[in-house]
């Protein structure tokens, strides 16, 4: 059964026959129910384990990625927005030996641009990054500010920090990450508006073992 609340022309929720009626970010979608192929072609195959590969890697970035990607469809939650960037853009391999090709995987996406030259080395005293402070782009800012975000090993969450490091600085050194750990995490760094409301694509600096 299905319920319009505001009469034939509006809103409503439910399902009759083959048909299911709901609203997502105030757009009312009306579509058939998928059936369902028993037939496991290459191609199904091949998808289902992309969508597998896809929320195993977005599982533990969410709470992250809820800022991050809140910018991309406004019809679209952020995870879904992310989701769909992953599976167009971030799977590498072929079937059955699909993978995540983590210099294409982001966990931020936006139209900040990223500083050029971005460059980084570790030692016993921490993690030092570079880049160049110098921008041409009416998108960025001197004040934007650098984000780490790091995932331990296979943990079920992506931590990040804000460090309170301006684009014009051109470099910091952080010993959160040192010779002796920095084989555990995979980090990455963005950069994000002085608002907070804006950022730009994650980019990945240590790819863990």
């Amino acid at each position: 059964m299905a319920i319009l609340s505001k009469g034939i022309l509006g809103p409503g929720s439910g399902k009759v026959g083959n048909l299911v009626m709901f609203s997502r970010y105030g757009v009312n979608i009306l579509r058939t129910v998928p059936k369902r192929k028993p037939k496991k072609t290459p191609g199904r195959l091949a998808q289902r384990q992309k969508m597998g590969l896809v929320h195993e890697f977005l599982r533990p970035a969410k709470i992250i990625i809820h800022k991050t990607f809140k910018n991309e469809v406004p019809t679209r939650s952020p995870y879904q927005a992310a989701q769909s960037y992953h599976l167009k853009h971030a799977i590498a391999g072929e079937y059955p030996n699909q993978y995540i090709d983590m210099q294409k995987a982001l966990v931020s996406h936006g139209d900040i641009p990223l500083p050029e030259n971005i460059s980084f080395s570790v030692s016993d005293e921490g993690i030092h990054l570079s880049w160049d402070p110098y921008f041409d782009s009416p998108k960025a800012a001197n004040s934007d500010s650098l984000v780490f975000m790091w995932r331990y090993r296979q943990s079920y969450m992506v931590d990040h920090m804000p460090v309170g490091v301006r684009r014009a600085t051109g470099e910091f050194l952080w010993n959160k990450f040192t010779t002796d750990n920095i084989s555990d995490y995979t980090i990455w760094i963005a950069f994000r508006n002085w608002r907070e409301t804006e950022y730009s694509n994650s980019f990945c600096l240590q790819i863990a073992q």
